[in-house]
């Protein structure tokens, strides 16, 4: 992704809003999405040594939200397999950030190796 920053403000604003909006759901959602706030927010200390100091912390805000996105799945499944089928609360938000975030870690590691192959060259 060539705007780093754009992604790491598109990021934050969205773990901000969804950990607002799970605030009554789970507490455990509220605490995720606050740590991919503080990650992506972090990333904007731009540290000149290390050239993708902010693609890594896109990657790492991104696989949060992929682990989040499957947790919440597992939770769906072995709900399904307990045979709880009133217990399931469905949290919309966490699969759409979790669908937003591997599109973003796709992007990434794809800018990535376009980087280390003209590197390479």
């Amino acid at each position: 992704m060539k705007n780093k920053n754009l992604t790491l403000f598109t990021i934050s604003i969205l773990s901000l809003i969804f950990l607002i909006l799970s605030i009554s759901k789970n507490f455990f959602y509220v605490f995720s999405f606050f740590v991919i706030f503080l990650t992506s927010i972090y990333g904007f200390s731009s540290n000149s040594k290390i050239w993708y100091h902010k693609s890594a912390h896109i990657i790492v805000s991104s696989l949060i939200g992929i682990f989040l996105m499957a947790y919440e799945i597992l939770n769906i499944l072995f709900s399904l397999i307990s045979g709880e089928l009133l217990n399931i609360k469905l949290n919309f938000y966490v699969i759409i950030f979790g669908v937003f975030s591997i599109f973003i870690v796709y992007f990434e590691l794809r800018d990535l190796n376009k980087q280390h192959n003209q590197e390479v060259q």
